[in-house]
């Protein structure tokens, strides 16, 4: 079983986007409220976007040769049977920062939409590599000759 797990890059990176984030808030809050007030509401920013960071994105998956779990926090939240599921995947990669999508699709086409941004590039290239995307089975053509006699 190979298990793939969120960047502590990536979550110190979005941590840092937190505290900024907030102290942008209270300083534009500031020109219109109460000074204290402004800086409990970015405080309150600031901790919402760190929950989500280390909490609420954070993703691990696991990957075996019947089973692909995806876990939130500690609980597993998705297990699929990789041979009754077909799964594509969507990279978008603006100025660095990377946004991977594991698009898992079942049988009745009922689509689970995956966000792996939270296991950074590189990560998700090797989850993809254990999924068998870039080794896929070879699949049998049925071909036929034709010969054209000439007149």
């Amino acid at each position: 079983m190979k298990t793939f797990k969120s960047s502590v890059l990536i979550i110190v990176g979005n941590v840092l986007y937190g505290i900024i984030g907030s102290a942008v808030v209270a300083v534009i809050l500031s020109f219109f409220i109460i000074p204290w007030l402004s800086i409990v509401i970015g405080a309150i920013v600031g901790l919402v976007i760190v929950y989500f960071a280390v909490v609420g994105d954070n993703v691990k998956l696991a990957v075996d040769d019947e089973t692909l779990t995806v876990y939130k926090g500690s609980r597993a939240k998705y297990s699929f049977d990789r041979n009754s599921v077909t799964m594509s995947a969507q990279i978008k990669n603006v100025d660095g920062d990377s946004d991977c999508k594991l698009t898992v699709t079942e049988a009745t086409g009922e689509e689970t939409h995956i966000d792996c941004s939270m296991l950074g590039l590189n990560r998700f290239y090797l989850l993809l590599d254990a999924l068998g995307v870039f080794k896929p089975e070879p699949v049998a053509v049925k071909t036929r000759l034709i010969v054209k006699a000439k007149d």
